[in-house]
């Protein structure tokens, strides 16, 4: 696992967590830490002690005993940040007690925002699941605007047992941007339906777009040493990579996963209030496409143009809530027979493609562009999730999450894959899937036993200064762009190049982090 290397120190520094090292307490209680779990999952209830079962430092270290599916049970403090306080860092030491158990323990900041019946947003340590030892776990994170309350959590993912020790987290006024570095991976498999010289495959990876940069690419495969070569695409905004592998007779398989590490940081966001509506008149050429009509897109359905009607236009921020609204009052998330937008809306029901296509129509049937975007999930396998951009002069684009009808939705709460164009190609349920390979070629998506082929997973949280962002970004998007032109003769990429880094100590211990993960053998595929 990526270790977290950065360690910054700032002046006025608030250290507001008590009892971080769970010294204090009752036999089982833990003072000043509340215990914190989903009441609609535990059956039966979670266990909360204060063990005295080799802690990490002291005498005692907080355990927490899930035998239920999912949630996040946790100990947890709340934080009232002052008015300047601008980045928090949150640690803990954390130990797996029970490896049997398929769950994972982690920590969280959630950053209350909008009040507790609006929610707000939330940053996630790397997942511990099966290191036997104390493992520091650590977060850096910027303070989102008219942040209230800030809920620091040492929590698991049930069902699984772990214990926490020596918890410490600091708010400075400093001004710092939070980034994440996160893996998204994917698996494939290539079949050779005729015997090939040079057979490929092409899929989709992170690319530098909106707040995220790739920092490195890596493919493995089984058969061992099958990836021979590496080539970047271009196709629009979109930068599939095309994998090279080695001559493959007819029927032979080779099982592939494409592993891509990317820096995410979050750009700012605007909820509309007072950003007017585009005309058609006045939308550039580029973004013209997106108020097209699409397979699944369905913008002249009777049933979307109705719904189209009673959305307000004062605003972004108005058309949006009324969007949000309705969403909510005329959907639900369960699986159908097809995603298309008019097929969802007169069911009643669908899952994130069929939310995609329907927010989509409905902003396009009320001339505003939309466009959706192909993602995979952060600390999660998922089948492709879709989430949706709305476009106006004043903000460009601008992403809501239509599955969960929140608006705005940031950079770093997934990795794009990439931009589903109108003439992109679609599933017959309106899935707009992305998979390519050489002539006489064919295979697809390897399903895991979750019958998942993708997912992503954040490495760590980093708080740097906007100057070594903007160092990192300029080196990596050129680098990635270069690629597009020349063809590697190897199975990884590295697009941070040393010499053409700023000195900053940050930026040095980024770039050697991410040579440590290029270096690691990655998982192949099972």
């Amino acid at each position: 696992m990526l270790p977290l290397l950065l360690v910054f120190s700032a002046p006025e520094v608030e250290s507001p967590l008590k009892n971080g090292g769970f010294e204090d307490g009752g036999e089982s209680s833990v003072s000043q830490w509340m215990a914190i779990y989903p009441p609609s999952l535990a059956t039966p209830a979670p266990s909360f002690t204060a063990s005295e079962r080799a802690p990490h430092g002291g005498s005692r270290c907080g355990s927490i005993v899930v035998d239920y599916d999912g949630g996040f049970t946790s100990f947890t403090q709340n934080v009232h940040p002052k008015k300047d306080a601008r980045f928090v860092s949150f640690s803990a030491w954390c130990r797996i007690d029970d490896k049997g158990k398929k769950g994972a323990a982690s920590l969280q900041v959630f950053f209350d925002t909008k009040g507790p019946s609006e929610g707000g947003s939330s940053v996630l340590s790397r997942r511990l699941t099966t290191e036997e030892e104390w493992t520091l776990l650590e977060i850096d994170a910027a303070i989102p605007e008219g942040t209230r309350q800030i809920v620091l959590r040492c929590g698991v993912f049930g069902p699984c047992s772990a214990s926490f020790d020596d918890a410490a987290a600091a708010i400075s006024s400093v001004e710092k941007i939070g980034c994440k570095l996160a893996v998204a991976h994917g698996d494939y498999v290539a079949r050779a339906e005729q015997s090939s010289d040079e057979p490929w495959i092409s899929v989709s990876i992170p690319f530098p777009f909106g707040g995220q940069t790739p920092l490195a690419v890596r493919a493995t495969s089984e058969p061992q040493g099958r990836v021979i070569g590496l080539e970047i695409e271009k196709d629009r905004d979109n930068r599939p990579i095309k994998l090279i592998l080695k001559p493959m007779k007819r029927g032979e398989n080779v099982d592939v996963r494409v592993e891509t590490l990317a820096l995410l940081r979050d750009r700012p966001l605007s909820e509309g209030e007072g950003v007017a509506l585009p005309s058609r008149g006045r939308v550039p050429k580029d973004v013209l496409p997106h108020l097209e009509d699409a397979p699944g897109i369905d913008v002249g359905a009777a049933g979307v143009k109705k719904a189209a009607a009673q959305l307000s236009r004062k605003d972004l921020s108005a058309l949006m809530k009324s969007l949000q609204e309705f969403l909510r009052a005329n959907m639900k998330y369960d699986a159908g027979t097809s995603q298309g937008a008019e097929e969802c809306l007169e069911a009643g029901k669908a899952v994130c493609t069929g939310y995609a296509n329907l927010t989509a129509s409905l902003l396009i049937a009320n001339k505003v562009p939309a466009r959706i975007l192909a993602c995979t999930g952060l600390n999660a396998r998922l089948q492709e999730h879709y989430i949706v951009e709305v476009w106006t002069a004043p903000l460009g684009w601008s992403r809501i999450e239509s599955t969960m009808a929140a608006f705005p939705w940031r950079d770093s709460e997934n990795l794009v894959l990439r931009v589903v164009y109108p003439d992109a190609w679609r599933s017959t349920g309106d899935v707009p899937l992305y998979k390519s390979f050489a002539p006489g070629m064919g295979g697809g998506f390897r399903m895991g036993k979750d019958d998942c082929w993708q997912g992503g997973e954040v490495l760590d949280s980093l708080a740097l200064e906007a100057q070594d962002v903007d160092s990192l970004e300029k080196v990596a998007r050129a680098a990635f762009e270069n690629f597009t032109r020349q063809r590697t003769a190897d199975s990884k990429i590295l697009l941070l190049s040393a010499p053409d880094l700023e000195t900053s100590e940050a930026v040095r211990e980024v770039h050697l982090s991410t040579e440590q993960w290029l270096e690691k053998i990655g998982k192949s595929p099972d």
